[in-house]
């Protein structure tokens, strides 16, 4: 503040004003590194004049609303186009997806269920049970027996019935078909967050940001395109798809008895 003091001493009348002085001293300051900057290379007072620039376009543009640089800037608005075109037709793929992929889950889990009736050990509450080779025992949902549940499984003769091992290979059709449901569903959220983030009047994105979001749902298309073209197949063929796939699977008494002490 010293070099702020002595430069405005002899240029003001009366008492020295504090705003004045650090505004003085703000402007030392950057002469200094100015300076600085020349001294270490050429182009450093370049960059910061860059880096400056670069700073008040973009307080600029948080000043205006997303009309006002729909109406002002012709490649933002050309990009702002481009994504509100493409939303509808991933939104509606993503959509359709759901159902299929729903649908899916849905035949799958029924198919399981009928397997089970047939050769599953049940607990009294009508839960499913496995036992290991190891011989462990857990419910349907892999959770280990306790208390008065492991005591009733002692009852039951899991001879010729699904083991653990079996009933793990049996389920993967579910699971898959399950991930692939959530999975869609995560995505059909993301895009509703950047339709979101793109319709905001009041808080509208840089054009970088603008870019990610495209490019994002440019993946997220690609991804929708594969799962409604694998839907499609799976439905369109479902009954010889489940001859031919899960009644490989699917447990008889005789294929898969597999004696248990």
């Amino acid at each position: 503040m010293e070099a702020a003091y002595e430069a405005v001493k002899g240029v003001l009348f009366g008492p020295l004003d504090a705003a004045t002085v650090k505004l003085k001293f703000n402007e030392i300051v950057k002469d200094a590194k100015d300076k600085r900057e020349l001294e270490q290379g050429p182009l450093g007072i370049l960059a910061t004049h860059r880096e400056d620039r670069e700073n008040r376009d973009r307080r600029d543009h948080q000043a205006l609303t997303l009309t006002a640089l729909l109406a002002t800037n012709a490649a933002y608005r050309a990009l702002h186009e481009d994504i509100m075109a493409e939303l509808p037709e991933v939104e509606n793929l993503l959509d359709d997806n759901q159902d299929n992929l729903d649908e899916i889950v849905a035949r799958e889990k029924m198919a399981l269920e009928a397997d089970l009736e047939r050769v599953a050990g049940r607990l009294p509450d009508g839960r499913y049970v496995f036992k290991g080779d190891d011989g462990s025992i857990v419910d349907e949902n892999l959770k280990p027996l306790e208390g008065e549940d492991a005591e009733a499984a002692k009852k039951i003769d899991f001879t010729s019935k699904m083991t653990l091992e079996q009933y793990r290979e049996r389920r993967k059709p579910v699971d898959e078909a399950v991930q692939r449901a959530d999975e869609n569903r995560r995505d059909r959220v993301r895009v509703g967050e950047i339709r979101e983030r793109n319709t905001d009047n009041e808080n509208p994105l840089s054009m970088e940001q603008k870019g990610e979001d495209k490019a994002e749902l440019g993946e997220i298309e690609k991804r929708a395109q594969e799962r409604h073209q694998e839907a499609k197949n799976e439905l369109g063929g479902w009954t010889a798809w489940h001859d031919a796939g899960v009644q490989e699977h699917a447990v008889s008494t005789a294929a898969m008895a597999k004696p248990q002490i």
